[in-house]
C-alpha cells in the first residue's frame, strides 16, 4: 500500500517534518519517524543522530610536483591522507605527483568516515613552445582549472626582461599559443 503519511518528531514529541526526507536537521539527539499506509497500517522508527567530528582539509599547498595538505580537526585524534582513499599515510605531503587533477581525503586513523575531498592541479608545464603550426608544441594549456571552486586563475607571460607579454584569465583552462604583437 502507498504511504500517505509520514511524521517526523525531535526528542520532545514535537513534529518537525512531514515528507519522505527530513531535511536540515542541526542537532544531535533522538528522533522518531512514524509511517501511515493507505488503509491506516502504522509503523514506527526510533533512532539517534550523532554529531560524529571529521577533520577538514582547509588548503592544499602546492611546491614544484608536490602538495602539502594542511587539515584540522580533533587534535586528540590522528588525522591520515589519501590521494586514492585506499592508501592511507601519517605524512601530510605528497611528492612526484603526475600532471592532472589530483584529489585528497583526510581521515582519522582507525575511523571510516572521510572528510570532504579537495582537489588540487599539478600542471603539466612544457619547456617549450613552437607557434609554427606544425601540430606540435603549437599551443601550451593549463587544463582542470575547474577545481579551484569555479573561481578565476590568471596566468601572465613575461619575457627575460620581465616585460608582460600576455596575459589571461579563466575559471577552466588557460592557453596560448606563442604569439605576442602578431608574430
Amino acid at each position: 500500500a502507498p504511504i500517505t503519511t509520514y511524521e517526523w518528531k525531535n526528542a520532545s514529541g514535537q513534529i518537525i517534518g512531514n515528507s519522505p526526507i527530513l531535511y536540515n536537521v542541526t542537532a544531535a539527539g533522538e528522533y522518531s519517524l512514524k509511517v501511515i499506509a493507505n488503509g491506516g497500517c502504522e509503523t514506527y522508527q526510533n533512532f539517534t543522530i550523532k554529531n560524529y567530528d571529521i577533520p577538514e582539509i582547509t588548503s592544499l599547498l602546492p611546491s614544484g610536483s608536490s602538495y602539502k595538505v594542511v587539515a584540522k580537526g580533533d587534535s586528540s585524534k590522528t588525522i591520515v591522507y589519501s590521494k586514492d582513499k585506499v592508501t592511507w599515510q601519517s605524512s601530510d605531503t605528497f611528492s612526484n605527483l603526475p600532471p592532472g587533477v589530483v584529489t585528497f581525503y583526510v581521515k582519522y586513523e582507525g575511523e571510516d568516515c572521510l572528510s570532504f575531498p579537495k582537489q588540487g592541479i599539478m600542471p603539466d608545464i612544457q619547456n617549450v613552445i613552437t607557434p609554427n603550426s606544425d601540430g606540435k608544441n603549437d599551443v601550451w594549456k593549463l587544463k582542470g582549472l575547474h577545481v579551484f571552486d569555479n573561481e578565476n586563475s590568471t596566468i601572465t607571460i613575461f619575457d627575460r626582461y620581465q616585460k608582460s607579454l600576455y596575459q589571461q584569465s579563466s575559471n577552466t583552462e588557460l592557453t596560448w599559443d606563442g604569439i605576442y604583437n602578431g608574430r
